[in-house]
Order: structure tokens, then C-alpha cells, then sequence
């Protein structure tokens, strides 16, 4: 009985040395599939060549062993690109869905222009957008994104806002295209702006030029 074991446990050992060496010569010819093309979708022309370069190295890489870990490294040091989503398209296409930042505000920096995206990230520009403000001061992003969010919740038109400025007391002033002039404290900035908007919005002050609410609890109007 035990030979008779030992002999089927010998045979079936051979069987997946077999078994095992035909599978390894069938993977061996097998080709896994590689990128051949890399497709993006929500940027222009110029912008997707622009980003195919960054992404040349994982052209011919296996779709099955694909690092998206690089590729969102990549993905978002773009200024351009707000969010994005990655798609295996087999046998052979790397596709990813992108959707474009929103342009906010120009911004100048010893001398050179920018533009503000909704994604906090300034974007390198040749020239000014003239229908959006322009903002100055030395102020982070992230602090210019709150004055925005500030604004849309208020019934002031961002598009007749010509410019903003950030002053180091940490506070904004918002000055429109048609000449007004408004003044923010650097604390409750919300109700001070909704304030001065009602304001602007009744007939009695449609002469005012400058609505400073800087000091609480006051309102001070120029014509």
C-alpha cells in the first residue's frame, strides 16, 4: 500500500513539472498588452502635447502593471488641471479624463503675469484676460480663494469686479469697473461685504464711491 502511494505521489510530481514548464513556455510567448497611446480628454491641443511629454516614459509599459501612483504625481503638478480620472482602454491606450481649472484672477509677481486657477495653482501666462479682476498683494492662493467664495455668496457680479487688493492687516478691498470702492475688515469679511452690497443696491447711495466697513460696527461712505 505504501509503495502503490508513493508512486502516485511520483507521478503526479511529474504531471506539474509538466504541466508547470508548458505553462512558463505559453507565458514566455505571451505578450502582456503596453501602452501604445496615450489619450487625454478636456484640454486643447497644445495643453495634452504639453503633458504627453511628462508622460513619454510610460509609453510601452504593461496596462496591467501600470504605477498610477506616478502618474497622479504627474497629473497634478499641472497648474492647468483641477481634477482627473485614469482609464485602462485595453489592449493598448492609456485614457484620462481631465477637467480644466476654472481661470479666477490675473496676478502679477516681480513683473510677470499669472492667472489664478480654482485649484489655488497659478498658471504661467503671456498676456492678460482682460473680463476677470486683477489681484494684487503678497498673499497666498488659498487666502485670494477665500475672498472668492466670499463674493458668490453675496449678490455682487464677480464679472463687474476690475480689481482686489490684499494688504498685510490680512483684510481685502474690492474695487469695481464702475468706479466703487469697497473696504473690508479683516475680521466678519462675509456680513461686512453683504452689508455694502445691499447698500450699493438702493438708490438712496447710488452716488457713493468708497463703502468702508473697516471699523466695527460703523459704516463710512464717500461720494
Amino acid at each position: 500500500m505504501q509503495q502503490k502511494k508513493n508512486r502516485k505521489i511520483l507521478l503526479y510530481f511529474f504531471l506539474f513539472l509538466l504541466l508547470g514548464t508548458t505553462h512558463n513556455l505559453y507565458l514566455k510567448k505571451l505578450e502582456l498588452p503596453k501602452i501604445k497611446k496615450i489619450e487625454i480628454i478636456g484640454l486643447n491641443e497644445k495643453e495634452n502635447n504639453e503633458i504627453k511629454k511628462d508622460l513619454n516614459a510610460f509609453y510601452l509599459q504593461s496596462l496591467f502593471f501600470l504605477n498610477n501612483i506616478k502618474i497622479e504625481k504627474i497629473l497634478s503638478s499641472q497648474p492647468i488641471i483641477e481634477s482627473f480620472s485614469i482609464f485602462r482602454k485595453f489592449p493598448s491606450t492609456l485614457k484620462i479624463d481631465v477637467k480644466k481649472t476654472k481661470i479666477l484672477a490675473n496676478r502679477y509677481i516681480d513683473g510677470q503675469n499669472f492667472l489664478i486657477g480654482s485649484n489655488g495653482k497659478l498658471i504661467t501666462s503671456k498676456k492678460q484676460i482682460n473680463d476677470i479682476p486683477i489681484v494684487f498683494g503678497n498673499f497666498d492662493n488659498k487666502e485670494f480663494l477665500k475672498i472668492k467664495e466670499m463674493i458668490d455668496a453675496t449678490n455682487l457680479a464677480y464679472k463687474d469686479i476690475d480689481s482686489i487688493y490684499y494688504f498685510d492687516a490680512k483684510r481685502w478691498d474690492i474695487k469695481m469697473k464702475d468706479g466703487i470702492l469697497i473696504k473690508l475688515p479683516n475680521k466678519k469679511a462675509l456680513s461686512a461685504l453683504k452689508f455694502a452690497v445691499d447698500l450699493l443696491s438702493t438708490k438712496k447711495f447710488e452716488d457713493i464711491k468708497i463703502i468702508d466697513t473697516r471699523i466695527n460696527n460703523q459704516i463710512i461712505l464717500n461720494e
